[in-house]
């Protein structure tokens, strides 16, 4: 590990790693704060929101951990762009970083390829959250 906390992986290496759920919950403040839309009198939510946190299976050290969102009322889950942390930082082929702005961007690639939402959606279930 160097002075800057980061671990550091190529994109290849990234690709191998596999996660687990750590926790996953709203957050009532930011869904409260997402808007809300006046449809016939009421005030509704247009938007709810929450975190969820993952480490590695290996137990490496790997984490990470973004914002979330679901747009009502199509229900869409996705990460909130540029809410991701974590404590990896990607790095070329030669070995140099590729910065936050770059590492995010591939993280953020690598999640949309993931099956994250099912897991973060019954993790909210089991606390008696249901997001429909």
């Amino acid at each position: 590990m160097t002075i800057d906390y980061y671990l550091r992986l190529s994109r290849e290496q990234l690709k191998q790693l596999s996660f687990r759920h750590l926790e996953s919950h709203v957050d009532l403040e930011a869904s409260r704060a997402a808007g809300r839309a006046d449809q016939e009198g009421a005030w509704l939510s247009t938007e709810i929101g929450g975190y969820t946190e993952w480490a590695d299976t290996a137990d490496q050290g790997y984490s990470l951990g973004w914002d979330w969102y679901v747009h009502v009322p199509s229900g869409a889950m996705d990460v909130r762009p540029h809410s991701i942390r974590t404590n990896i930082m990607l790095i070329t082929p030669e070995g140099a970083d590729l910065g936050r702005a770059q590492t995010e961007q591939g993280l953020q690639d690598w999640l949309s390829c993931w099956n994250w939402a099912i897991q973060v959606l019954d993790a909210l279930k089991s606390e008696g959250c249901e997001i429909r």
